[in-house]
Order: C-alpha cells, then structure tokens, then sequence
C-alpha cells in the first residue's frame, strides 16, 4: 500500500504536499523529489525555523501557497524575498501549526495521513518535524 494517494477535484493524480523543515537535509532531499515530478504535486505550504532565503527560493520554486518561518527575527527578509508572488506568509509558533493544520485536498473528506520523518521539539533548522502528504 502507498504513503501516497491521489486527491483533488476529478481525481487528477496531483498530490497536496505540506512539508515542514523544508530548509532541513530530511526537507531538502523532499523538495528534491518533488522537483523531480513537478506535476504530480502542488505545495500547500513549506515551512523553516531560521533560514528565510532557502525557504523563500523554495517557496518561489515549487509555488507553494504558503511560506512560514518559524523564527520571527527573519520574517521580514522571508516577506520581502516572496513580495510580489502571491505566496502567502507568516512567522512564529502559531503560524507553524497553522501550517501543519492547512486542508490539503480533500482533507474534510479524507483523513489526514502524517509521515513523521523526524521529531524534535528543538525545531532545529535542519531537522524537519513532519512531511504531511494528503
């Protein structure tokens, strides 16, 4: 059985991705898949605790919906490097939660399916928390 299911509109084989840690080895190795098959996957949001320019180019490449960053000392540089994309973004805690807890497809029809790669309440920059796949 896959990890991976099809979902969206007339079930046209695009996978919704959320990844947390995105700017992370675990996250950068993501990305990187998802590079490789650009159309089978539409990024909901990315997000990265202190590396505003990699979460900002990942943003931009992979036209994810929504960009956070987790510490809010670089906010500023994360806004200004998507100002003008129509990527959403935000900064802190909370934003980080409602990153992870954004409808991916069908998500008030299917439950969520999270693949934990690694767990660390440091939320260090290079250590991803989830990669959520819906």
């Amino acid at each position: 059985m896959s990890a991976l299911h099809s979902s969206g509109p007339g079930g046209n084989g695009v996978r919704r991705v959320t990844i947390l840690g995105s700017t992370g080895s675990v996250g950068r190795n993501t990305v990187d898949l998802l590079l490789r098959n650009p159309d089978g996957f539409a990024v909901e949001a990315l997000t990265a605790n202190r590396n505003p320019a990699r979460l900002a180019e990942q943003a931009r490449t992979l036209r994810a919906r929504f960009a956070v960053i987790g510490d809010p000392v670089h906010y500023a540089e994360l806004k200004e490097a998507l100002a003008g994309s129509g990527i959403e973004t935000a900064s802190g805690a909370e934003a980080l939660v409602e990153a992870a807890q954004r409808p991916c497809g069908d998500a008030a029809v299917e439950p969520a399916l999270a693949v934990v790669a690694v767990v660390d309440s440091t939320l260090e920059d290079d250590v991803p928390v989830l990669i959520r796949v819906i």
